[in-house]
């Protein structure tokens, strides 16, 4: 826990952001009926849904620098996450040296992803751009 306490003490640097990423499944879920409104004036739901499948939610933040995006994936597989940190590097934070990025330990994240995704002078690219601080289990 120390690791990731002293990157969050770091000053603001836009050249070395530091950048927390997760990701959340969610469900989706749709209405079966339409809510309605009497003549008295009330609201009336029906709180029935239909299961729609599923998604997963990336959040990306970078505190200090008051950036937030939201990407919306169909998993959190690996090479999700690897194409999610291709895009932080190469779109979000082009102009950078490094980009620190504070992260759990999911098994999806992994550096070998990056190589399954992209051709190997691409990765390395991409991988020599990140430090990757994990959070405590």
């Amino acid at each position: 826990m120390e690791d990731v306490l002293e990157v969050y003490a770091r000053p603001y640097d836009e050249k070395h952001p530091v950048v927390c990423f997760d990701e959340s499944p969610k469900q989706l879920v749709s209405e079966i009926s339409k809510p309605y409104i009497d003549e008295k004036g009330v609201k009336h739901e029906d709180y029935e849904y239909q299961r729609e499948g599923a998604t997963e939610i990336f959040m990306i933040v970078e505190p200090l620098g008051g950036r937030r995006e939201v990407l919306v994936e169909d998993d959190h597989k690996g090479v999700t996450w690897a194409k999610t940190m291709a895009y932080i590097v190469e779109q979000m934070y082009p102009q950078a040296e490094k980009v620190t990025i504070v992260q759990d330990n999911l098994s999806a994240h992994k550096k070998h992803n990056i190589y399954s995704v992209f051709e190997p002078q691409r990765a390395r690219a991409i991988i020599n751009k990140i430090e990757f601080v994990y959070t405590p289990k």
